[in-house]
């Protein structure tokens, strides 16, 4: 029986046998029982944790073995008419390659339950031995039963908290496990990912690792992969005011569990049961509503719309009313970000990258978009490329310039004026607000005329709120006559942006993210995906605003842009950073206000009704 193909590579030696007879072996010694064995005699082993050899150390193996030999005898125990190896794989497909017939073998009679052992204990002492090969072989002895986490840390000095989290990486998905196989991901940052459920890994290798992906993590360092997924993907205890008692000694909060001691480390804890925190967390919502409303009878209750549907329903049937705010957080004004840069230097840019540096760039970034004909539209974003006492330092700067895009049609669009309906019960506790005594003692045709002026007052007020939703409609409307390919980084960057406004949107109003998708109807995916394509679409219309301002030549004169940056609004412009780009900033936001203006002028916006809808109140 001839050796099969090797599948990998272990450094050893041994000395180099040449083709000799075995009437020319050498006896067997008797202590140790090394033997020179015919390596046609010796089959694979089963138990070896190592499952992939490196072509590229095999052969260095190999050759290694050609010159000095096998210098540490394999080990083998007798099976049927040959021996089974029991560790040192790797030593023998090198002698395979380098043509030996005969290898030096301790031979050892071992049970199964021994031999698996054996091999797991040889192969995890080794050096090279890989992360994954590392886990499975732990993984493999406590399956056996032979062994606890206790046991293995007694046996081979590691931590629990070590062995857990190679554990951790048996459960990574295929495509995270193949990086980490391949160095692609340290096993730092595998480690991080590990510790999250199939379908939480897939969603950050999509989002963060995959090829092409909106925002890369590659780079980044653990410290801030872990502080990133544990913000993201873990549901802080200290966000929620309900009773935590339960939660101190709850196997679901993470602060008892060994592999996210580190994150926990300043008392903050996460839990990992969101079923359980809602519904803990929407009993103390009407808990604290109800004890509201019987402290102070005149105290109104009022939602802003993300208000969870279980709270909402209990109140109801307890008899209690809760307002619906008229608020619409979905609207702001934000040009297109940067995506997230690796920060590998992030200490060091912030000593060394200071004003004086920035000045000095002024000049060439204006040459650079002069010589190339760039329409610059992100800040630059600086790396540090080298620092030494000699050279003093070199850095480099990235940003994005206004990409080849076509306009289509930027007149002629519709969009109806739209205001909220009003409620009878609104229009009462406006009355009951605004109002004194008198005018609500009034005789019937007295009410009712109080009734039908705060009913048209609120109605203004909706009018001129709805009519500004619907500009910003015929405004994001552009967005869809802008065609072309965009940058994924810097769509990425925009997605992201829309991101964390949203994220402080919901922290504003006190909303969980969980109860917002219940009110919406959506899964996360779904929710994803519409925010992916309002970004990208809002990102379109701001340039498009650029495209229509230079088209109907809206761009402002040096003059008016250096009236306007010497009252710098940083709500607007953003912060200060070098002369050139300053100007870039108060020109642009310039034109765009131009454009949007002449957009909605040569857009139709269709009224609403006269008078206003009155919603009577709901039936119970």
């Amino acid at each position: 029986m001839k050796p099969a193909e090797p599948q990998a590579t272990d450094i050893g030696a041994v000395n180099p046998v040449a083709e000799t007879s075995p009437a020319e072996q050498p006896a067997a010694h008797p202590e140790t029982d090394v033997r020179l064995l015919d390596l046609n005699k010796i089959v694979n082993s089963t138990y070896n944790p190592r499952k992939n050899f490196r072509e590229d150390t095999l052969l260095e193996l190999a050759e290694s073995i050609k010159q000095s030999g096998v210098l540490q005898p394999i080990c083998v125990r007798p099976r049927d008419e040959g021996f089974e190896i029991v560790y040192g794989e790797r030593r023998y497909w090198a002698a395979a390659m380098a043509n030996l017939k005969f290898i030096p073998a301790l031979v050892r009679d071992l049970s199964d339950a021994e031999a698996e052992d054996a091999a797991i204990t040889e192969n995890l002492q080794r050096e090279d031995v890989r992360p994954r090969e590392e886990a499975a072989a732990y993984k493999r002895a406590l399956q056996s039963g032979r062994h606890t986490i206790e046991s293995l840390v007694g046996k081979f000095g590691k931590s629990e908290a070590y062995i857990r989290s190679r554990l951790k990486l048996c459960e990574l998905i295929d495509a995270l496990a193949e990086m980490l196989d391949k160095e692609d991901i340290s096993v730092g940052v595998a480690t991080e990912i590990a510790k999250y459920p199939a379908d939480i890994q897939q969603e950050v290798y999509d989002d963060h690792f995959a090829e092409g992906c909106y925002n890369s993590w590659k780079t980044a360092r653990i410290k801030e992969i872990a502080r990133r997924l544990y913000e993201r993907y873990m549901t802080k205890l200290e966000s929620y005011n309900f009773d935590k008692t339960e939660c101190l000694s709850c196997q679901h909060n993470t602060a008892n569990q060994v592999l996210f001691k580190d994150e926990c480390a300043d008392g903050c804890a996460g839990c990992q049961n969101r079923e359980c925190m809602l519904r803990k967390n929407d009993e103390f919502l009407v808990r604290k509503a109800v004890k509201l409303l019987k402290d102070d009878p005149r105290t109104t209750l009022a939602t802003g719309g993300e208000t969870p549907a279980a709270v909402l329903e209990a109140l109801e049937q307890e008899g209690y009313h809760v307002e619906e705010l008229e608020y619409d957080a979905y609207y702001y004004d934000e040009g297109p970000q940067m995506p997230d840069a690796p920060q590998a230097e992030e200490d060091l840019l912030t000593a060394a990258v200071n004003r004086t540096i920035l000045e000095g760039f002024s000049a060439l970034y204006e040459q650079i978009a002069a010589e190339y004909g760039a329409t610059p539209v992100t800040d630059p974003d600086f790396e540090l490329l080298a620092v030494n006492r000699a050279e003093g330092f070199r850095a480099g700067a990235q940003f994005y310039a206004l990409p080849p895009l076509t306009l289509g049609r930027y007149t002629g669009f519709v969009q109806a004026v739209e205001p909220h309906l009003i409620r009878q019960l609104t229009i009462e506790m406006e009355i009951n607000r605004h109002h004194g005594d008198e005018e609500r003692a009034a005789d019937a045709a007295g009410k009712a005329a109080l009734r039908q002026q705060v009913a048209r007052e609120l109605y203004a007020q909706r009018c001129v709120q709805a009519k500004a939703r619907a500009e910003k409609e015929v405004i994001w409307q552009l967005g869809d006559e802008v065609t072309g390919p965009l940058p994924k980084q810097l769509v990425g960057g925009n997605y992201f942006a829309e991101q964390r406004q949203f994220n402080l949107s919901l922290q504003a109003n006190g909303i969980n993210f969980d109860q917002f998708l219940k009110v919406r109807g959506q899964t996360v995916e779904e929710f994803r995906v519409w925010l992916h394509t309002q970004a990208e679409r809002k990102l379109r219309s701001w340039l498009g605003l650029l495209l229509v301002a230079e088209k109907e030549s809206l761009i402002p004169s040096d003059a008016e842009v250096e009236a306007a940056a010497a009252h710098w609004d940083a709500k607007l412009d953003g912060e200060r950073t070098f002369p050139a780009n300053d100007a870039r900033k108060v020109r642009q936001r310039l034109a765009r206000e131009r454009a949007e203006q002449f957009i909605v002028e040569h857009s139709t916006l269709t009224p609403p009704p006269d008078e206003p809808i009155v919603q009577k109140v709901e039936s119970k």
